[in-house]
């Protein structure tokens, strides 16, 4: 009698049906045997048997084979360093700018900002307030009142000497 599993993965399945194979079992025995050791949690009989016809056409690796077509996700090492050119090159470039000008996915942006290139915060939405311009145009005005009341302070403070305190 064997002893019931409850949990195993793919890759220890795939082992044990190609180590069952290379004894010449065939996929139902394979089968029987699998089930008898993991239950339910088992493979089921049509991919023991693809499995069984892979290792019968010469087949050796266990491990999942590459896929053709396209590939699961934009992050590779050249999409991320584009990515860091563009933020290297603005570093207040938002991920719909990276997104449009390096026709990917916004998720795939953030996911490379944020995991792969590891910068903590990147603009979701372009900043439209620059303070520059802020401090230009109307930041005088903000500024203008305290100054005035500050150069009677700092005239008194200069002509007082250092002892000067002000209750």
């Amino acid at each position: 009698m064997s002893r019931q599993m409850q949990v195993a993965s793919k890759l220890e399945m795939r082992a044990v049906i190609r180590f069952l194979w290379a004894k010449r079992c065939n996929c139902a025995e394979i089968y029987r045997q699998l089930h008898q050791v993991y239950g339910e949690s088992a493979m089921s009989r049509q991919a023991i048997a693809e499995w069984c016809n892979m290792f019968e056409n010469g087949r050796t690796d266990i491990g999942v084979a590459e896929r053709e077509g396209r590939p699961s996700t934009a992050t590779n090492s050249e999409i991320a360093a584009r990515v860091n050119e563009c933020i290297l090159a603005n570093r207040r470039i938002a991920i719909d700018e990276i997104s449009s000008e390096l026709d990917i996915s916004h998720g795939s942006v953030h996911k490379i900002t944020v995991k792969h290139l590891e910068f903590s915060e990147v603009c979701a939405n372009p900043i439209s307030w620059n303070p520059t311009n802020w401090l230009l145009d109307d930041g005088w005005k903000f500024f203008a009142g305290d100054l005035e009341k500050l150069m009677p302070r700092l005239d008194k403070c200069l002509n007082k000497g250092s002892d000067y305190i002000e209750k």
